[in-house]
């Protein structure tokens, strides 16, 4: 009997058959990923725009409140200047002045009254002095002294009022100050304004927005139906409260969600009298927001839905040219390239894709020509090429050479074989150009000739140890000579050519608009133009000295000189380059009149190359310090800067002629003759020059001068 799981392998071998996955067609993929393509960018094309409508709404929305806060305070501050100005048209009465100067209590009455129940105030008291106040109107308020609270006359302020809450506007105004009580005004009147739901009322519909004020915590007046007795939000009307602040937050009454603006409202002593609260009901906005974004993804998915139908229609029809270019590009890649790409079909765009592929396969078969022709070129040339070459074993030891490499090196295999290769390829001290290797012979001497190296990894065969394989070539001696005049001429060009050209450039601005410059302009071009023209003569002094050095022409003039001259020259010399950079050369003035034996020319143009080679590597804005001392029958001069210092490896080259380096930003500065002519200039004076790097980061370049002169100088 067989066992259950016997039963179910039928079963589990039939279901993987079904849902195993199929290699698809081309066309089936092309119209499913066409379909899901065009949904997703018809999707997240809509959902950002809808994101834009919907932060747009909102703001729209927090700007509206935001306007209508600023319009509700100043119908606010309208209604307190409004009742100063009533208050002091009744209180200017000449009427008034005479019924409260006589006394006539019972004409003062009616005609207050009167003049009460003609204008929108809820109280009026009148306060005579010496006398009781006389209140007008059923309002319930507090003493007349109580609600002016120390304010000077004529006063219009808010006013709250708790037990139950309100908001009073309140305003008083001296009697007749300017007529017949002008000397002894006899009394003040303090009119008196209750904010409650009706004028809540008439700002909702001034404003748009419902209304409220909220005094002590409480609501005191609103237009809102069925408001609470606090406010839509008391966290946020707290922090109003504190930070005196207007703010724009949410609340909810019932079923419906308001966006709530909160301001407060302040006496003339800024002090915290209410709260105004203005509410938007959001629910027909956000219903209204909901439909057009429904609307909208409605009308995008069926734009979508139909464009995938149309690419499913049109798919059929682009893959059918699309499989005879599958077919011809088989026979291409399979090296068949004889036979043209067929280049006709219903569609512009397939036919100029094979139109490429056809191009291509014509490149492709002329490149295959001439590789093959440019490879018999090499052949034959490599064979009229003597190169060498030295098999290396894992640890570096020479196990086989060929008979080139011998003729290279100079050496037969038996004195080579089995040493290591540093023993054989010694590089010689000094500078090397790129990519050349100077060898050293077995008497240390080194070679008239130098290789070019490169390694190859030879494969590792099985069961044998790796190896590596040496292939040098020889390479004539006047290649290095050529490079090096080819690298001379390449940076001289390059360092006369960009002040040369600051030259041209400030020289054409003066011709065409000099007319039009102030003086301050002109002055700073002129500065340019000079900066550039001492740049050259450094240049060109540094090369002609070289040339005179080259030559065995050079000779100095010495004769007893001031230091502090030579001093002074090469600071006046070196002053627009380091006004340029927004450099400081501090240096270290003679206390005396020192004088030494000196050619003063020379001696300068060796102090100006070594400031000027510590400007071009300092950074902008730093100090180069220059100073000397005395030790023995030397004088040491020290040229201290704050660059990135001197590469390592690198101090022994660098007073030799054509060698530079790179600043901070890789560039490279000079063509490598200032240094150099330094060295003769100091060596022929009978001193010594150095350079190398500080400490504290930076370089500092020394040199000797002898007290006592040398007798052939």
């Amino acid at each position: 009997m067989p066992g259950p799981s016997s039963l179910f392998t039928p079963i589990l071998g039939r279901l993987r058959r079904v849902f195993q996955p199929r290699p698809a067609s081309f066309n089936r993929r092309l119209t499913s990923s066409v379909i899901l393509i065009v949904v997703l960018t018809a999707l997240f094309g809509a959902l950002p725009a809808i994101w834009v409508i919907y932060h747009q709404l909102q703001q729209q929305i927090e700007s509206r409140v935001k306007e209508a806060q600023l319009a509700t305070g100043q119908i606010y501050e309208t209604k307190r200047t409004q009742l100063l100005d009533l208050t002091r048209f009744i209180a200017e009465r000449p009427t008034l002045c005479r019924l409260v100067m006589a006394g006539d209590r019972e004409s003062l009455i009616p005609y207050l009254e009167n003049m009460r129940l003609r204008t929108p105030i809820d109280a009026l008291v009148l306060v005579p002095n010496g006398q009781e106040p006389i209140l007008f109107g059923s309002l319930p308020l507090p003493a007349a002294q109580d609600l002016r609270n120390g304010r000077s006359l004529p006063f219009s302020d808010f006013i709250a009022l708790e037990g139950p809450p309100r908001l009073l506007i309140a305003a008083a105004s001296e009697i007749d100050s300017a007529g017949e009580c002008a000397a002894l005004p006899p009394g003040w009147v303090l009119a008196i304004q209750v904010m409650d739901d009706d004028d809540m009322q008439v700002l909702a519909r001034q404003t748009g927005l419902e209304q409220s004020l909220i005094v002590a915590g409480r609501r005191a007046a609103t237009s809102l139906p069925a408001a609470p007795d606090w406010p839509l939000d008391p966290g946020a009307a707290e922090i109003v409260q504190e930070t005196l602040t207007s703010c724009c937050t949410l609340g909810a009454l019932e079923k419906e969600t308001y966006q709530v603006g909160l301001a407060p409202l302040l006496d003339q002593r800024d002090q915290l009298v209410a709260l105004s609260e203005l509410a938007l009901p959001l629910q027909a906005l956000q219903r209204a927001a909901l439909n057009s974004l429904a609307l909208m993804s409605g009308a995008v998915f069926l734009i979508a839905l139909l464009s995938a139908f149309v690419t499913l229609a049109l798919t059929g029809r682009i893959t059918r040219p699309l499989r005879d270019l599958v077919e011809a590009v088989k026979k291409f890649s399979q090296g068949d390239l004889e036979k043209p790409i067929p280049t006709q079909s219903d569609w512009v765009e397939i036919n100029q894709l094979a139109d490429q592929l056809e191009i291509s396969r014509r490149h492709l078969q002329q490149s295959f020509q001439d590789n093959q022709r440019e490879m018999k070129r090499v052949m034959l040339l490599l064979s009229g090429t003597r190169e060498g070459m030295i098999r290396l074993t894992s640890d570096g030891h020479i196990s086989s050479i060929n008979p080139d490499g011998e003729i290279i090196l100079g050496k037969p295999a038996a004195k080579i074989l089995n040493l290591h290769y540093d023993q054989v390829f010694r590089p010689a001290p000094g500078k090397t150009p790129a990519n050349l290797l100077v060898v050293q012979d077995a008497n240390d001497r080194p070679l008239s000739r130098t290789v070019v190296a490169s390694w190859i990894e030879t494969g590792e065969a099985p069961g044998s140890p790796p190896e590596s394989l040496l292939v040098f070539r020889q390479v004539d001696e006047d290649l290095l000579s050529d490079r090096q005049r080819s690298e001379f001429l390449a940076n001289l060009a390059h360092e006369f050519r960009t002040p040369l050209s600051s030259i041209a450039a400030t020289i054409e601005l003066l011709n065409e608009e000099a007319s039009s410059m102030s003086q301050g302009e002109i002055s700073e071009l002129t500065n340019t133009a000079l900066l550039a023209t001492h740049h050259m003569q450094t240049l060109i002094d540094n090369v002609l000295e070289s040339a005179i050095i080259e030559a065995d022409s050079f000779r100095l003039r010495c004769h007893p000189i001031l230091l502090r001259d030579v001093l002074h020259s090469a600071e006046h010399i070196m002053s627009p380059l380091l006004k340029r950079r927004q450099q400081t050369l501090e240096i270290d003035q003679p206390r005396n009149f020192l004088t030494i034996l000196a050619d003063p020319d020379r001696l300068c143009q060796a102090i100006v190359n070594l400031v000027d080679n510590a400007s071009k590597y300092s950074p902008f804005g730093s100090t180069i310090e220059l100073s000397f001392k005395r030790q023995g029958n030397m004088l040491v001069f020290n040229i201290l800067d704050s660059g990135p210092g001197i590469p390592p490896g690198q101090q022994a080259d660098i007073f030799r002629r054509f060698t530079s380096f790179t600043d901070r930003q890789g560039a490279r500065h000079g063509i490598g003759l200032g240094l150099p002519v330094v060295k003769t200039i100091i060596e022929a004076h009978g001193g010594q020059v150095g350079a190398e790097n500080r400490l504290e980061g930076g370089a500092r370049f020394w040199f000797t001068m002898p007290l006592t002169p040398r007798l052939d100088s």
